[in-house]
């Protein structure tokens, strides 16, 4: 049952003999109706503060919720992104090395190829000294055989015993010369022939 300060303050009682004093009633009434005021508008005052607080609470509550799921999310995100990055950064080491080993790889065929063609080149080097070599000694050989057939021509006279020969004798004479150049020909052709071969 509500009882309102202004029904207390209204209310009246039936008066009988000896009853109690109606000015201190009415007084008492008064102040009773004045502190039950107090304490609704008290009251009032605190249910408004209550629905304050509770719509702070339900606000505060929603952002809580907001940011516990934001957290959440952002967690599910960054690992996410770190697992991603994981990959990417073992697919990158991944290829990296199988760079890296293809590249020293092909170094080390390259460099057997160099070592080879060095090799060849050294080879050739040498094979082209001995035969040069084997030329100028073959050259000076030939050039000393000259000198002496040489020397030997310088020393054939092509001249008459006669002044006064016969032209037949001149011909014999110049017959003989031919044929010692014959034989001269004939003697330089195996050491030509065999200079060509060394040169080949």
């Amino acid at each position: 049952m509500n009882i309102t300060p202004m029904e207390i303050k209204k209310q009246e009682f039936a008066s009988k003999f000896k009853g109690y004093a109606p000015d201190e009633v009415n007084s008492y009434l008064e102040m009773v109706a004045d502190h039950l005021e107090h304490l609704l508008k008290k009251n009032s005052e605190m249910d408004q503060k209550i629905n304050l607080l509770e719509e702070r609470l339900s606000h505060y509550t929603r952002i809580e919720s907001v940011l516990q799921e934001t957290l959440l999310n952002t967690q599910k995100s960054a690992e996410e992104i770190k697992a991603t990055a994981e990959m990417n950064a073992k697919s990158i080491i991944d290829e990296a090395r199988l760079r890296s080993t293809q590249m020293i790889n092909d170094a080390k065929q390259g460099l057997l190829q160099i070592r080879r063609e060095i090799a060849e080149l050294i080879n050739q080097k040498n094979t082209f000294i001995i035969n040069f070599k084997s030329l100028l000694t073959a050259q000076n050989s030939l050039i000393d055989m000259i000198e002496k057939r040489s020397e030997q021509d310088d020393n054939f006279v092509l001249s008459p015993k006669k002044v006064d020969a016969s032209e037949e004798e001149l011909d014999r004479i110049v017959e003989e010369f031919e044929k010692q150049l014959e034989m001269k020909s004939k003697n330089l052709n195996p050491l030509m022939n065999d200079v060509k071969e060394k040169e080949f």
